[in-house]
């Protein structure tokens, strides 16, 4: 077979990377508000490592992009943050919240690795 470092992304590809890209920068800024709100001292850790693997995938996904020379996606930023908006969500919502995007990215991961034909799965399971 082909290195696989000269086969071009596929379609399956890109849509599965762009949309890990804006749901990884939408991850970002929720988990940023729900961890300045936060007061639960068991709920904090989970909001961190939720943030945590959210950057560690952006990371590696932007290093991706540029040695493919593949553009990069406007994902979500700062700018669509209010950050002096007041708490918007129990504790007891983030936690379930986070379990309930757990899932979701989970069957998405599933379903992206399932239709790739390159091996990068290892770089989404946790953040360094």
């Amino acid at each position: 077979m082909e290195n696989q470092s000269e086969i071009g992304l596929t379609a399956t590809e890109m849509s599965g990377l762009w949309a890990q890209y804006i749901n990884d920068t939408a991850s970002i800024c929720v988990n940023t508000h729900f961890l300045e709100k936060t007061k639960d001292s068991e709920v904090r850790p989970i909001v961190e490592l939720a943030l945590s693997v959210a950057k560690h995938n952006i990371a590696f996904l932007e290093d991706f992009f540029k040695k493919e020379n593949f553009p990069v996606p406007n994902g979500f930023t700062d700018k669509d943050v209010v950050p002096d908006a007041p708490k918007l969500f129990s504790d007891t919502f983030v936690v379930m919240y986070l379990r309930q995007m757990s899932m979701l990215a989970m069957a998405a991961s599933s379903g992206a690795i399932a239709l790739g034909t390159r091996e990068m799965s290892s770089h989404f399971i946790k953040p360094s």
